[in-house]
């Protein structure tokens, strides 16, 4: 089970995170790659080789003019994840060589006898070709190439109930970055793979793990819904030839409102016009071809990243006062009450309203009202634990949300930052008289009032109107207008 630290949620902190000493992008084929080559070897060869016994049987059957058609279907699958995996292991010519097999078969029967001769050794070069990556996985790693200890939270899931998955650890942040620190915004990402090939996710672990993403790995066969619920993804990785196909997937994921919006990369041995085509139009956001370059392909992961915390960034922030908007804080606290439920433990929601800023745009203007909402907004982000949640709920109303914290608790530090506003002196005309600016506090608290967002909100808008005239006379402080 999850522990119950408030981590646990996917909450923005705004905080960046760094991965701890990565190694350069241009050493991940020398370094990362060639070390774990030999791992994926060990994991992967008994598959390469139970390939190329389907597709030996295949041939077989072709001399003999007795191909059925569940063994073409899977002979071409078979050479086309070859295709893939052989490109892994530095053998281009291995995947040249399995393309030729994969169109082989599947070309009409009168075809393959006409150029089955050609193909039989054709076959014979590709096991070849396999014999000498066997042998070079074997000969040991040079000393000197060493490289970083990959992520201890890599982790591979088969099934979604399995023990295997691990609840999500720490959260995953969003927060402004630009092109200089896009590797470091890739850092403590979640990456989805979904792929019938397991020498492809034992790849993409060993490339992605040294830059702290986690590689979460799942068959096509399986639901992809609670695993994508479970973990909350950054983006998720697909393949096009797949039982379900990957477009199929693609195309679901993109129907789906809270997923609509999730990084979608395809890593597929397709190259052509026409599949490039559809997966475009079925909503993906990138494509990379295989076999796949470690470089190109964490840079693409990392831009599509950076785009999308950008755009989410911009889509749950207020932009006059960057607290969480309405509807990113409402998302997250539903999230803070399902964990309080689950773990027994209190949660309060603060109603903070400034008062009379109607008198005070109408006398001084809207551009000082806005400083005002500024102020107050930079002084909530920055009081406030990470774990908590600000957010601006309507024109000059703020809301709070403390996980962990009694009713009692959050007056004792709303008091406390209400005291810092207090000191504070905002002065953009010194020629200006100093206004009263103040403001109410409401609090409910959880599990007292109703399970809901709404429920807490009507209570602490309750509380906020019948203690007003005592916070007001409280809270007040001085500023000055423009």
């Amino acid at each position: 089970a999850p522990s119950a630290s408030i981590a646990a949620l996917p909450v923005d902190s705004g905080v960046p995170l760094t991965p701890a000493n990565p190694p350069p992008l241009s050493s991940i084929t020398s370094v990362a790659l060639r070390q774990g080559m030999q791992v994926i070897w060990q994991k992967s060869q008994a598959q390469i080789q139970e390939r190329m016994t389907t597709i030996a049987a295949a041939l077989q059957s072709v001399a003999e003019n007795q191909l059925e058609t569940t063994l073409k279907e899977k002979a071409q699958k078979a050479a086309h994840n070859l295709v893939g995996s052989l490109g892994m292991f530095d053998a281009d010519m291995g995947s040249h060589l399995a393309r030729q097999l994969e169109q082989f078969f599947q070309a009409e029967p009168q075809q393959q006898l006409a150029t089955w001769e050609r193909l039989n050794p054709c076959f014979q070069q590709l096991q070849a070709e396999i014999d000498r990556i066997q042998a070079q996985c074997l000969q040991p790693t040079p000393l000197e190439l060493t490289h970083p200890e990959p992520s201890s939270r890599v982790s591979t899931a088969v099934q979604p109930n399995s023990p295997a998955i691990a609840a999500p650890s720490s959260p995953v942040s969003t927060p402004m970055i630009n092109w200089g620190e896009s590797m470091l915004s890739a850092a403590e990402a979640k990456i989805l793979v979904i792929d019938d090939d397991e020498c492809i996710q034992a790849a993409l672990e060993t490339v992605l793990a040294p830059w702290g993403m986690e590689v979460i790995a799942l068959s096509p066969q399986q639901n992809w819904f609670e695993p994508v619920q479970l973990y909350q993804p950054d983006l998720i990785i697909l393949d096009v030839a797949m039982e379900p196909s990957g477009i199929q997937l693609c195309q679901q994921l993109r129907n789906a409102p809270q997923w609509s919006g999730l990084p979608i990369l395809f890593l597929t041995a397709y190259s052509d016009a026409e599949t490039m085509h559809q997966v475009f139009a079925a909503g993906a956001d990138d494509f990379v071809t295989k076999p796949f370059v470690g470089p190109e392909l964490v840079t693409r992961i990392c831009n599509r990243l950076e785009r999308s915390r950008l755009l989410r960034s911009l889509s749950e922030t207020d932009p006059l006062t960057g607290v969480a908007n309405r509807r990113k804080f409402g998302e997250d606290l539903d999230k803070f009450l399902r964990l309080s439920d689950r773990y027994h433990v209190p949660l309060s929601l603060a109603l903070l309203e400034l008062d009379r800023m109607h008198q005070i745009n109408e006398r001084y203007g809207y551009a000082f009202g806005d400083q005002v909402l500024q102020q107050l907004g930079h002084l909530l982000r920055s009081q406030f634990r990470l774990e908590d949640l600000v957010g601006r709920w309507s024109n000059e109303k703020f809301v709070v949300g403390m996980y962990g914290t009694t009713r009692t608790g959050a007056y004792k530090r709303l008091s406390e930052v209400l005291e810092v506003f207090r000191r504070q002196v905002i002065i953009p005309d010194k020629s200006s008289k100093p206004i009263e600016v103040s403001f109410s506090v409401g609090i409910a608290d959880y599990p007292q009032i109703g399970g809901d967002l709404m429920s807490l909100y009507e209570t602490a808008k309750r509380d906020l109107r019948e203690s007003r005239p005592l916070r007001r006379k409280k809270f007040g402080k001085k500023i000055q207008p423009s």
